[in-house]
């Protein structure tokens, strides 16, 4: 059977007694065209460039955080928040150590992830623009 077709194999998977959920679909093997695939794998490269670029931007640099920036307001209120200090883990912390060291490899994969995502819902392939 190992030049049988793939749908020979497949069997449907019925809905539970009293659902109106249709689950017969749900096994067969599905592609994504190429316009998607591009956009999800543009979405997650952006992200991963982007992500090290905008912590700079807004002031968490590898030298520290920058005087005058978004990034020492957000200390600043995170500081008074805390009785004068940043709470290790914190939002500042984590970008801070971030900004200073580059993503992390889960960080990074996160980052990725979210790009992807975002890269698929915003495909415009299909789209009549």
């Amino acid at each position: 059977m190992r030049n049988a077709a793939p749908s020979q194999h497949i069997k449907p998977c019925p809905a539970p007694p009293g659902s109106s959920l249709d689950f017969t679909g749900l096994h067969q093997n599905k592609t994504m065209d190429p316009c998607t695939a591009l956009a999800v794998g543009t979405g997650a490269v952006v992200a991963v460039v982007g992500a090290p670029l905008v912590l700079g931007a807004v002031g968490f640099t590898s030298a520290g955080i920058t005087a005058g920036s978004y990034a020492a307001t957000m200390m600043s209120a995170a500081a008074a928040a805390n009785g004068g200090a940043v709470a290790a883990g914190s939002t500042v912390a984590v970008m801070q150590a971030a900004g200073a060291a580059g993503l992390s490899g889960a960080a990074t994969a996160a980052v990725a992830a979210t790009g992807a995502a975002v890269g698929y819902l915003t495909n415009l392939c299909d789209s009549p623009i």
